[in-house]
């Protein structure tokens, strides 16, 4: 696989080798893996185009080139590669994490040139770059074996504007709020067997006023779509992440991702998300895993529910959906579509007394669908009582357990512990 190399600008080509060549050398312990290369190939949008790809392949080119450079953070670096491909090295991702955001910048890049068409057309793929003294070549692993591609010196090429925050090292004009997501996991109690036995992956941002104090991403972001989308797919990757972990210790905890129902909407984008969870969740493992739907619309159809959850079913132990506590029109949640229904209160600044009130007509239309209910975000002992009494099967929140930074073991945990954590018993 070759190129004809490209020399019509070679200051950006030269700026591109010496940041590559800087990343090589950060990573000088592990030379074969030193910079990990990811390729986003739009070979399948120039067949689509066909004859007119001549002339639309500028407008493509830069179509591209801004989807890539949106979701770039500080140090990272991409160029063109061949007539229709890109290269990308992610500075500070692993490879999961790089094949998951490939795989949300090729559902941008699609959402541009096709709408929801067409995001099949792109493919990704990893190499790796050794850049030992005198050699410019990228190596392509495949199958356990190294093929020279092209040499990225001389065929790269990076925009003026991506040299210039690359040289000073400056932060971009906008940067990536996602830039500074954590994680955390909320310990659920599951009331009917008394035990800490499921762990909600949480995504953290700072909030408004960019403090420290960091709140749920979902409300930092602001109900940006396209971040949300993003933050889908880095919780996938965390959650796949600490997985692995659960699997190499033996715990039997379920673990609760969240993936939200307007990301879900796009059926391409859908399709991509399905696909990567088969990819990154061990298929030993998919019965401890539960995806939450999150903000599912009241008086969403069933039809299309089971659209929307249907290819995420054979992946994991169940679906269940998060809807507004005030929702009363749950018809659309039939067994067959989820396998619970929820809430979360985490924002809800309604008096207690409101909330009391809400909790208890949610489980009782929740139970006519034959749905157990779940319930986030509880926040103080009143509150927590009334969950137990409504009849929600699982409850989290800061009044139930604090956060850890990964899923743990099954804990026994009864109302006595937390009366007990407060002092009162």
């Amino acid at each position: 696989m070759s190129a004809t190399p490209q020399r019509s600008e070679p200051t950006p080509n030269a700026d591109f080798e010496a940041r590559l060549r800087l990343l090589v050398s950060q990573r000088a312990n592990d030379p074969l893996q030193a910079a990990r290369l990811s390729v986003i190939g739009l070979d399948g949008v120039k067949e689509r185009f066909g004859d007119s790809w001549e002339r639309m392949s500028v407008r493509v080119d830069r179509h591209a080139r801004n989807v890539i450079e949106r979701h770039l953070m500080p140090g990272d670096i991409f160029a063109p590669w061949h007539e229709a491909s890109y290269v990308i090295v992610f500075a500070s991702l692993d490879p999961e994490r790089a094949r998951l955001k490939c795989l949300m910048i090729a559902d941008a890049v699609m959402k541009v040139l096709f709408g929801e068409d067409g995001a099949d057309l792109i493919t990704i793929r990893g190499a790796m770059a050794q850049l030992e003294p005198g050699s410019n070549a990228i190596l392509s692993l495949t199958e356990d074996r190294f093929q020279t591609i092209t040499p990225i010196a001389e065929a790269g090429r990076v925009s003026g504007d991506a040299l210039e925050t690359i040289a000073s090292g400056a932060e971009p004009p906008q940067r990536d709020p996602l830039s500074r997501l954590r994680f955390t996991y909320r310990p659920m109690w599951d009331t009917v067997h008394g035990a800490l036995s499921a762990y909600l992956c949480v995504g953290l941002l700072p909030t408004a006023d960019d403090s420290e104090v960091y709140g749920d991403a979902e409300r930092a972001l602001g109900g940006d779509a396209e971040k949300i989308a993003q933050l889908d797919l880095a919780m996938l990757a965390r959650t796949a992440e600490d997985f692995k972990r659960i699997c190499s210790d033996g715990f039997k905890v379920l673990v609760i991702l969240n993936v939200h129902f307007d990301s879900l909407a796009s059926a391409a984008w859908r399709r991509r998300y399905a696909q990567a969870l088969a990819q990154s969740i061990p298929a030993a493992a998919s019965s401890l895993l539960v995806v939450e739907i999150a903000d599912v619309p009241e008086g969403v159809l069933q039809s299309r529910m089971h659209e929307l959850s249907a290819p995420l079913r054979p992946h994991c132990r169940g679906v269940s959906a998060r809807v507004r506590l005030d929702s009363v029109d749950f018809s659309g949640l039939g067994a067959k579509q989820v396998h619970a229904v929820g809430c979360s209160i985490g924002a809800n600044d309604a008096a207690e007394v409101t909330i009391i009130q809400q909790m208890g007509r949610f489980t009782r239309t929740a139970e006519k669908c034959g749905l157990p209910c779940f319930i986030h975000g509880i926040r103080s002992l009143s509150l927590t009582g009334a969950a137990v009494g409504a009849g929600f099967r699982y409850v989290d929140g800061s009044a139930v357990a604090p956060p850890v930074d990964r899923p743990d073991r099954i804990t026994a945990f009864n109302l006595r512990d937390i009366y007990r954590s407060i002092g009162c018993a």
